[in-house]
């Protein structure tokens, strides 16, 4: 058993090294950067969005029996430096989600206050689609960590499949009886992982 190699155990070490070097690249981070950028510039534009920057406080008791998914620009802000949004739509759908509330919860008693949370979702638009080539490029990475995820796992099974062939082949039928009869258990016989047909984004 000395010396022996798994022959897809420079697989595995190939698809991590990739997987390192595109983390490094535009991934979640990259993704994350640019939208940072964007809320950053969301909230400076303070004649539009100081009603949005925090969330709504408890002077309004029945809020959040009006409200069921309250959202505010700091809650955006920390959940893209939390690295928790995977695309665009799910940031945008954040923002939506402000104006949203803005317009169920003061519609008929505030017409004041919409207009403004509409300029807002109207700016993140605007800068959405002037990063969208940046934007385009980052979420590509991204999908492409998580197909090079799903690829390194199906090499891990198969490189504890071949290391489990290789004991019981060393050892023979006679051995391999013997180690199971004394509670040794032999290297892990895993479940196939499930496989997502992930696009490389390349």
């Amino acid at each position: 058993m000395d010396g022996f190699r798994s022959p897809n155990a420079s697989k595995l070490l190939e698809a991590r090294d990739v997987r390192r070097e595109i983390r490094r690249g535009r991934n979640e981070v990259g993704l994350s950067n640019i939208l940072e950028r964007i809320v950053e510039t969301l909230r400076d534009n303070t004649e539009v969005s100081y009603l949005f920057l925090k969330p709504v406080s408890k002077e309004a008791p029945d809020y959040l029996n009006i409200v069921k998914h309250p959202m505010d620009l700091s809650t955006i802000w920390n959940k893209v430096r939390l690295m928790e949004y995977k695309d665009r739509e799910d940031f945008r759908h954040d923002v939506w989600q402000i104006a949203y509330n803005v317009h169920i919860y003061n519609d008929g008693i505030n017409p004041g206050i919409p207009p403004f949370t509409d300029q807002l979702l109207e700016l993140c638009d605007y800068l959405l689609h002037e990063y969208a080539h940046s934007l385009d490029e980052a979420e590509a990475g991204f999908r492409g960590v998580q197909a090079l995820k799903s690829h390194g796992n199906r090499a891990l099974y198969m490189c504890t499949q071949n290391l489990r062939g290789a004991f019981v082949d060393a050892l023979g039928s006679q051995g391999s009886a013997q180690l199971k009869s004394s509670g040794v258990r032999l290297p892990l016989s895993l479940p196939m992982p499930a496989m997502k047909h992930a696009s490389l984004g390349v």
